[in-house]
């Protein structure tokens, strides 16, 4: 009799441990969703501080939450810091390596800080398992791009128009390409279908008025920097562009106050040091 209470004693202790385990759970559950929810939505306010405090608090009730080691990467993209962006997006490849969008978000991150080698090698994963990811093809062309391979750039870019013709910016990327190979006939080919597919694109614009003036178009190339500029007047690149019009044209004058805009607009900071060289050359 005795051993039967002892049982029974037991089994009811048992039933209470089990049942605050349960509840203890679905109270971490709702908190960590809680915490999760308020990450996201201060994410898409922009508010990148707010949005960390948040998601690491999730991770304190859930430490092999992948989710949240994904969405703290994202914010430290957002930041620009992308060595921590690069260190939470490898925990969740270590969690859960089959989230192939990870790799992306990785070698993005990776391609800031020229890191190409990684880089590659995250893009070419997620290819490996799906060869129609457009993503993963334009990015790797943006990366060749940045690297200097220019022809492996093209062919990815190629499959991107194979698997989506009217993806516009695509056409921007290789029309630049092909500037950059002097192929200035190409690149406005490409420009053209850039700007078919947006009206509004002032990159395009003010690319194919550059490949425009090295085809000795200055008019063409001066409307289409100007329509750029018009859409866009916070585009350094534009009036550094303009000023090669107006140098060309032989207008010193118009050509120095555009390279001052371009200064203005951090075009040093952004591409280096030739707008203040040109302006020492022609404007002193």
């Amino acid at each position: 009799m005795q051993n039967l209470i002892r049982i029974k004693k037991s089994a009811i202790l048992l039933i209470i441990i089990l049942s605050s385990f349960i509840l203890l759970s679905g109270c971490n559950k709702l908190l960590i969703d809680k915490h999760i929810y308020l990450g996201n939505k201060n994410y898409k306010n922009a508010d990148y501080k707010a949005a960390l405090e948040e998601y690491n608090k999730a991770l304190e009730y859930d430490p092999e939450n992948w989710e949240v080691y994904y969405n703290i990467g994202l914010v430290h993209n957002e930041l620009e810091d992308y060595s921590k962006a690069i260190i939470n997006f490898t925990c969740v490849i270590e969690i859960n390596p089959e989230y192939k969008l990870t790799y992306l978000k990785r070698a993005f991150a990776e391609k800031k800080l020229k890191d190409f080698k990684n880089a590659l090698a995250d893009c070419n994963t997620v290819i490996k398992n799906d060869n129609e990811n457009k993503y993963a093809f334009f990015l790797r062309g943006s990366i060749y791009t940045e690297s200097g391979k220019y022809y492996e750039a093209l062919a990815d870019y190629d499959k991107v128009i194979e698997l989506d013709p009217i993806y516009e910016e695509i056409y921007t990327n290789k029309g630049f390409v092909k500037i950059i190979l002097t192929n200035y006939t190409g690149a406005i080919e490409d420009f053209n279908k850039a700007i078919e597919l947006n009206p509004e694109n002032s990159y395009a614009y003010n690319n194919r008025g550059f490949s425009k003036l090295k085809l000795n178009d200055t008019k063409g190339a001066l409307d289409d920097i100007n329509y750029s500029i018009g859409l866009t007047p916070e585009n350094s690149y534009a009036f550094r562009n303009r000023a090669l019009v107006y140098i060309e044209k032989k207008d010193t004058a118009l050509a120095c106050k555009d390279l001052e805009k371009a200064i203005d607009l951090g075009f040093t900071e952004k591409f280096g040091n030739e707008v203040e060289y040109l302006i020492k050359q022609i404007c002193n």
